[in-house]
């Protein structure tokens, strides 16, 4: 393909990529592409398989708040665990939350069911010594506005550090498959809790992204290169197959020379989504700009 004249498609596949992996690799085509100045392009088709797991290295943490009695004082602070990486079913995931729950320094015996309406069940009990311990499971977007309950009575900050603390939105986190009710300004302390209904396939569309934009598109998390938007419609290990069949969403590719191109395949913060399977990728172009029609 020297020339774009009339409709001309690249069929990619990342099996055929000369460095990166299937979720970021780049290609060397035969031979150079020249686009006209009112060149055009779109996917037309995308194939991948589902491998998006449950629990990925972006959205693994599990934050809840504790708070004790100690010499008198009331104590607060944030604890977390790390849920492995994995495709979990709910009894799967209920298994790993209660170890993950139980490593924390101030339960002893910690129970987690599922239930087939898709919620979880929580409890914890058995504290060490004689210290009554209660606790929060924050909604994501409320564990920020808890930080400041991270005190003691007499002013001073508790923290044992079990957490690397970072401000910002925690919408990458097990609280987030976990869909927990929003309690803030008005906690409900408590050792038992049962979840909103929780998602177990997190991953519910993948941005591709391409050096072929040139800065031709914005995305909600900045980035300048998105070609497509592809929703993940099918079961974990089928294929998604997405398809489009016209150029309403071609982006314009004028002058643009290359023989190498490059692909990611990006979740809506931004970040790589692994995949364990390649990626065909099919692009139209055209000989008409969409910028000048």
């Amino acid at each position: 393909m020297s020339n774009v004249g009339n409709t001309r498609k690249l069929f990619l596949d990342s099996r055929f990529k000369i460095s990166g992996s299937d979720a970021d690799f780049t290609l060397e085509l035969p031979q150079d592409v020249h686009c006209t100045r009112t060149s055009s392009f779109f996917v037309a088709s995308c194939s991948f398989a589902n491998t998006f797991s449950t629990v990925t290295p972006y959205n693994g943490q599990f934050f809840w708040i504790e708070r004790n009695q100690v010499a008198g004082q009331t104590l607060y602070f944030m604890t977390s665990c790390i849920i492995p990486p994995g495709n979990y079913t709910g009894a799967e995931f209920a298994g790993v939350l209660k170890d993950g729950i139980a490593k924390s320094v101030s339960w002893k015996d910690v129970s987690v069911s599922y239930s087939d309406d898709g919620y979880f069940n929580i409890a914890v009990t058995n504290f060490p010594g004689n210290v009554f311990i209660d606790m929060i499971i924050p909604n994501y977007g409320e564990i920020d506005k808890y930080q400041s309950l991270l005190n003691c009575n007499d002013g001073s900050q508790h923290n044992p550090g079990l957490v690397p603390w970072f401000p910002g939105p925690k919408n990458l986190s097990i609280n987030t498959i976990l869909n927990m009710p929003q309690t803030y300004p008005n906690p409900v302390w408590n050792t038992n809790f049962q979840t909103g209904v929780a998602d177990l396939a997190p991953v519910r569309e993948i941005y591709l992204h391409s050096s072929l934009a040139n800065n031709r598109t914005l995305h909600i998390n900045g980035a300048r290169d998105c070609i497509a938007r592809i929703p993940i419609d099918v079961d974990f290990g089928q294929v998604v197959s997405y398809r489009y069949l016209g150029p309403t969403d071609a982006i314009s590719c004028s002058d643009a020379n290359f023989r190498t191109i490059s692909f990611q395949l990006r979740d809506f913060s931004g970040n790589l989504s692994p995949t364990g399977s390649f990626v065909v990728i099919e692009l139209a172009f055209l000989d008409t700009d969409p910028y000048t029609m």
